[in-house]
């Protein structure tokens, strides 16, 4: 796996690792783990096999300079 860097702009990302293959997909905005839960599922049903690896990359919104959170000031 690349490392990516922190203030790289990305989407939310599965990546599942099998023993021959490796699989990425986009998730949504919105995504839960049930979603997550429900791709590796299908993806080990039909094709795969069973999962090594798996890894949920969620894309969190840039803190702008002077946004608030719990009260402090960034």
């Amino acid at each position: 796996m690349q490392p990516r860097r922190m203030d790289e702009a990305g989407d939310s990302r599965l990546r599942v690792v099998f023993d021959d293959a490796v699989v990425s997909l986009s998730l949504a905005a919105n995504a839960t783990l049930e979603d997550v839960a429900d791709a590796l599922a299908d993806l080990s049903s039909r094709r795969y096999g069973n999962a090594v690896a798996v890894d949920v990359t969620l894309a969190v919104p840039a803190l702008t300079f002077g946004a608030t959170h719990a009260g402090r000031s960034f």
